[in-house]
């Protein structure tokens, strides 16, 4: 549960930060016609958002893992009912 934080709360910093680097390539970048600027902050931008992507994946592989173990133990107490439920009617006097 606490790795499913923590890879949300990357993925928020990755998306909130790119409009920041957007906005720093072009007051810095684009107006003072600085290339070199742009590439580099246009590359951090990229490992920002490759990163945000794999925390995004990994939210959805964890999160996945704890919705199919909550189901696994819900079908496990439902038949377990319906087995006791099944097993008390085969016991009735009905049945004779």
């Amino acid at each position: 549960m606490l790795a499913l934080l923590a890879l949300v709360y990357g993925q928020t910093l990755s998306t909130l930060a790119l409009p920041n680097y957007l906005a720093e390539i072009i007051d810095n970048g684009v107006v003072v016609q600085n290339t070199h600027y742009i590439y580099s902050t246009g590359l951090r931008m990229l490992v920002v958002a490759l990163l945000g992507g794999l925390c995004m994946i990994g939210v959805s592989y964890v999160a996945t893992r704890i919705a199919t173990g909550f189901a696994q133990r819900i079908r496990e107490a439902i038949f377990t009912k319906v087995e006791l439920i099944l097993e008390r009617l085969s016991h009735h006097p009905f049945d004779q």
